[in-house]
C-alpha cells in the first residue's frame, strides 16, 4: 500500500505565495539606494496650498503673543495630503531666537480618538521634558498650572493639534479638583493664559458647524 503523502507535501513544500514572501524578505537594498531614498523622502514639494497653510501658521506664530485677540488657524484635508508633514516642517524650520527656548517655540501633539484633559497635559509635559509627566486625577490641577507656567517661561508661541477632528469626540475629566473640563476648555485657557496661538489640523469633520476655514489642502 502506498501511503498518502499529500498532507505532508503541503507542510514540507511552500506554495508560490510563500516563496514570493521569502524572496522579498531576503531582498536587501544597497547603502547607496537607502541614502538616495532618504534624500528623496526629505524633499517637500511646496505647492500653493502648502505655502498658503505655512503662511497662516506663520501669522499665528508671530501674532499669538503680541495681540490681545486670540490667533488661530484650521488646516483641513483628507489623510495623506501632507498636514502632519507641514507641522513637522514648520517646527524644524524655526530659526533660533532669544524669544523662545530651542524646541519650545512651537509645540505639537496628536489627538487620540477620545482625547481628554489629562492626555493633553501629559503629552505637552513630556514634550517639554518635564521630569514627572504622568497625570492623575489628583495631580491634574497642579500639573496644568505647571504646564502653563512652563510654556510661558520657555516662550511657546503656537500649539499644533494634529488629528484635531477627534476633538469632536472628546471626553470630560470629572474630579473634585478639575470637574467637567473638556479639552477645548483647556485649549482656550492656553490661548488666554500663556498666551499662544492655536493651529488645528484634521479632516473635513473639523469644519462641521464652523463659519469659515483658514487653510485647506
Amino acid at each position: 500500500m502506498i501511503p498518502d503523502t499529500s498532507a505532508d507535501d503541503d507542510l514540507d513544500f511552500p506554495d508560490e505565495e510563500e516563496r514570493k514572501t521569502a524572496a522579498r524578505r531576503l531582498f536587501a537594498y544597497s547603502r547607496k539606494a537607502i541614502a538616495e531614498a532618504a534624500f528623496v523622502d526629505r524633499v517637500l514639494v511646496n505647492h500653493p496650498e502648502f505655502k498658503t497653510s505655512l503662511q497662516a501658521c506663520d501669522r499665528v506664530f508671530q501674532l499669538g503673543r503680541e495681540l490681545g485677540l486670540q490667533q488661530g488657524a484650521v488646516i483641513v484635508g483628507p489623510p495623506g495630503v501632507g498636514k502632519t508633514a507641514l507641522i513637522k516642517h514648520f517646527r524644524k524650520s524655526l530659526p533660533s531666537n532669544s524669544l523662545f527656548e530651542e524646541g519650545a517655540g512651537a509645540l505639537a501633539i496628536r489627538c487620540p480618538a477620545h482625547p481628554n484633559v489629562g492626555h493633553i497635559v501629559g503629552s505637552l509635559l513630556r514634550q517639554l521634558k518635564y521630569p514627572f509627566p504622568q497625570v492623575s486625577a489628583h495631580s491634574l490641577a497642579i500639573k496644568r498650572e505647571v504646564l502653563i507656567e512652563a510654556m510661558r517661561q520657555k516662550g511657546t508661541r503656537v500649539l499644533f493639534i494634529d488629528e484635531a477632528h477627534h476633538l469632536k469626540s472628546q471626553t470630560k475629566v470629572r474630579s473634585r479638583t478639575f470637574g467637567g473640563t473638556s479639552t477645548t476648555d483647556l485649549l482656550r485657557e492656553f490661548m488666554d493664559e500663556v498666551p499662544l496661538g492655536l493651529c488645528l489640523s484634521g479632516t473635513e469633520v473639523l469644519l462641521v458647524g464652523a463659519d469659515r476655514k483658514l487653510s485647506h489642502f
